[in-house]
């Protein structure tokens, strides 16, 4: 299952950017934009826009799925690839380590434009960039499409599970520390039950 997202400009209307299909929560999605700004792209948001929005038509995912890379290594070449089938170790962490697009490599799909009227509810989070250098993060809200952090790119990396949390008790989710503590408990009372 895919949490899906966008990644965008502010416009006069709202926002204009492409489609992200995995991890796009803000410890994810949120956290590889902010590493990619300050690390790739060295603090150049418009660079870093006219690559992820105007040559790129979407992305299946910018981030690594190595726990201690919050990004992609964009000096690899950026394309999609399907390791699946392939044994090799190095195929597997080059797929982990990659920037993988929808229009590039092993696909070549068009993509669209997500904007405010047409973002869809399978949509969760929507990162949209200012000119004075700052990201939105916006998710579903009781009037649609809603801000619920400001982050100045040019201030110290934000709290991402602080600002996850508190997008997940706006909409009457659990927060990730309620789920550990909850399985925490499951497993305790299994281990309780299978000693006695």
């Amino acid at each position: 299952m895919s949490t899906r997202g966008c990644i965008a400009r502010v416009t006069p209307k709202g926002f204009s950017g492409r489609y992200h299909h995995y991890d796009s929560y803000p410890t994810g999605l949120g956290k590889a934009l902010w590493h990619l700004c300050h690390g790739h792209f060295k603090g150049d948001v418009k660079a870093m826009l006219r690559l992820l929005i105007d040559e790129h038509t979407a992305w299946l995912s910018i981030g690594s799925s190595l726990p201690d890379e919050p990004c992609a290594d964009f000096n690899l070449e950026i394309g999609y690839r399907n390791y699946v089938g392939d044994d090799k170790p190095e195929a597997h962490a080059l797929w982990q380590r990659s920037p993988q697009c929808f229009c590039h490599g092993e696909r070549s799909e068009k993509g669209w434009r997500i904007n405010q009227d047409n973002v869809e509810g399978d949509t969760e989070y929507v990162y949209a960039f200012d000119r004075k250098g700052r990201m939105q993060v916006m998710s579903w809200g009781d009037t649609g499409m809603v801000m619920f952090d400001l982050i100045d790119l040019r201030d110290d990396e934000p709290n991402w599970q602080a600002i996850e949390d508190r997008i997940d008790i706006a909409q009457g989710r659990e927060t990730r520390a309620q789920r550990i503590a909850k399985l925490e408990a499951e497993r305790a009372a299994r281990a309780a039950s299978q000693a006695a």
